[in-house]
């Protein structure tokens, strides 16, 4: 016959067995990839805000300095020309009017401008030329006048130059600035610094 003593300590240790058993058999299968549980998340990847774009840098200070000095070639080169030295105020002069023109391309293509430095061929070029004919047609005169029309184009003329510098100036003369982001990215349960530049 079972003694009592021993009936009792089998019915406690079932008791005790019996829920960790049950808790084992829902504890989920480390090996098991189909258990959502031990999935890794893979959250998409979070980026932090990235800064406005700085706004362009203006360099027509550069510009202007050239023009500054084609101004100054021409104007020593007119005054030695009515001074009566015409070789060297003619040579003055043409060097003034070659500054004037390629000077600020020239200073474009030395801010790696290409596309800008042609625009301000173009305009250095152009618009003298058709403001000298606007200039020119303005004036009345009758066939038998000589040089009619030459105070209207050359007022036409310098007034086409300083409208080119003040385009090329104010409109042409921005270049973008270097920009550079640094945007932490989190995803996947990983940290990542993402560098990037614009320019």
């Amino acid at each position: 016959m079972v003694d009592m003593n021993h009936l009792l300590t089998l019915g406690l240790v079932l008791a005790a067995t019996v829920p960790a058993v049950a808790h084992a058999d829902t504890e989920v299968d480390p090996t098991d990839t189909t258990t959502s549980a031990v999935s890794t998340p893979t959250s998409p990847a979070v980026l932090a805000p990235i800064p406005e774009r700085e706004p362009p840098r203006w360099y027509g200070g550069d510009v202007l300095l050239a023009d500054g000095v084609a101004l100054g070639l021409l104007v020593i080169g007119g005054s030695l020309q009515s001074g009566g030295h015409d070789t060297i105020g003619s040579s003055l002069m043409i060097a003034g009017l070659g500054t004037y023109v390629l000077g600020g391309p020239a200073v474009h293509l030395a801010h790696d401008r290409p596309g800008a430095a042609l625009g301000s061929l173009a305009l250095r070029a152009g618009l003298p030329v058709a403001s000298a004919y606007v200039g020119a047609s303005l004036e009345r005169c009758t066939p038998s006048e000589w040089f009619c029309g030459l105070g209207g184009a050359v007022l036409g003329g310098l007034a086409g130059m300083a409208g080119a510098v003040v385009l090329d100036t104010a409109v042409l003369a921005y270049a973008p600035r270097a920009e550079v982001r640094v945007s932490p990215m989190v995803g996947g349960g990983r940290l990542g610094v993402s560098v990037g530049g614009l320019f």
